[in-house]
């Protein structure tokens, strides 16, 4: 299964992040392009531990629940799949400029590739709640492509 711990993975992702341009529309979802760059990058510092979110109670109940089945194979992500409140992007204008924010995403995938196993020790994610290197991996690079495949890339 692909990891965003992998070089050659991190690499596939910063080439696709680089081929978007400013005329990129949404295949499904109601983000507009820097407002899915924005989200990807905020997403980013929550997976990396550098930000924290608020515990969403729903996850309490569901969130190991959702994690398996969204790391169980090679299926992509679902369209539409929640998001959490302070992740969500609609109505948000986002002020930086898309090359910038380009930038500033394929700077946080490096750090992916400096992280070691027992960074995640203690890891507890707003929804899904504890999750270990290997799930964080997955589920990662999941979003990613998720959101990448959402505008085209």
């Amino acid at each position: 299964m692909n990891t965003v711990f992998e070089y050659q993975l991190v690499e596939d992702f910063k080439n696709r992040i680089e081929r978007i341009d400013e005329s990129a529309e949404a295949l499904w979802g109601k983000m507009n392009l820097k407002q899915m760059l924005k989200h990807c990058i905020e997403n980013e510092k929550l997976m990396l531990r550098e930000k924290k979110l608020k515990d969403v109670f729903i996850g309490r109940l569901f969130g190991q629940m959702a994690l398996k089945s969204d790391i169980k194979d090679e299926k992509p992500l679902g369209k539409n799949s929640p998001t959490h409140p302070d992740l969500k992007m609609k109505g948000v204008v986002v002020l930086e400029d898309v090359e910038t924010l380009k930038s500033e995403w394929k700077h946080l995938l490096e750090k992916y590739l400096d992280i070691s196993t027992d960074h995640y020790n203690g890891f507890v994610h707003p929804f899904f709640r504890k999750m270990n290197y290997a799930q964080v991996g997955i589920w990662a690079s999941k979003h990613i492509n998720h959101h990448l495949s959402q505008f085209g890339f």
